[in-house]
């Protein structure tokens, strides 16, 4: 957990105690997924992102989410609170 807490500090918008710094304790560190999006949908988009061992995860936003500019195909790691709701979508380059 503390690596996973590390990637996400890195991130810059959680504090050391894995809570959000715009919303505070609201959103605490829950988990991370990570791969390419395979799909975009609705008006407040819900992201499906495949992992390594070939599932989809839904991952549901709200007017919290803070999101790099992403597209199908884009390689991401989605940042998810307690609340179930992604805390941050980032971009990775490279890949």
């Amino acid at each position: 957990m503390e690596h996973e807490q590390a990637d996400a500090l890195q991130a810059g918008d959680f504090n050391a105690d894995g809570s959000h710094r715009s919303h505070g304790s609201r959103l605490r560190w829950a988990g991370r997924h990570q791969g390419p999006i395979v799909a975009i949908e609705g008006t407040h988009p819900e992201y499906v992102v495949r992992d390594a061992k070939g599932r989809e995860r839904r991952l549901w936003t709200n007017k919290h989410t803070r999101k790099d500019p992403v597209k199908l195909g884009d390689e991401v790691r989605v940042f998810v609170a307690k609340d179930g709701y992604a805390a941050y979508i980032m971009k990775l380059d490279g890949r």
